[in-house]
């Protein structure tokens, strides 16, 4: 699976959801690397889905993008998002809610790729 293969929503939504072990290392990943700018992310007991992390991650999110640009900016660092994630969002989708399927994209990529190189 390449990175090309998951640049649309609908195309990385299904391989997300599809394995609930993969979904929960990626917001192992996500409480990880929010815990290294000094936010402590907890998600919702039982099965974890893009719409669990979403919720949790969006109120976050929102403040950063319009109250505190450098603490959003030391988030994007630490999760190393693509530069010129902002130019990929489609026109209809709100900045946060994009910024939060980024993150999500990138964490799962993470995983996937921590997982092809462990065995």
């Amino acid at each position: 699976m390449s990175n090309e293969s998951l640049d649309r929503f609908e195309e990385f939504l299904p391989v997300f959801q599809n394995r609930q072990d993969l979904v929960e290392k990626t917001a192992a990943q996500i409480q990880k690397d929010f815990a290294k700018a000094g936010i402590e992310l907890v998600f919702e007991k039982g099965q974890l889905t893009y719409q669990t992390l979403e919720k949790e991650m969006l109120p976050h999110l929102s403040n950063f993008l319009y109250k505190n640009p450098l603490k959003l900016k030391a988030i994007i660092y630490i999760i190393d998002l693509e530069e010129g994630w902002q130019q990929r969002k489609p026109v209809d989708v709100k900045l946060e809610n994009y910024l939060v399927y980024e993150i999500i994209r990138r964490e799962f990529l993470k995983v996937l790729i921590k997982e092809k190189f462990s065995r």
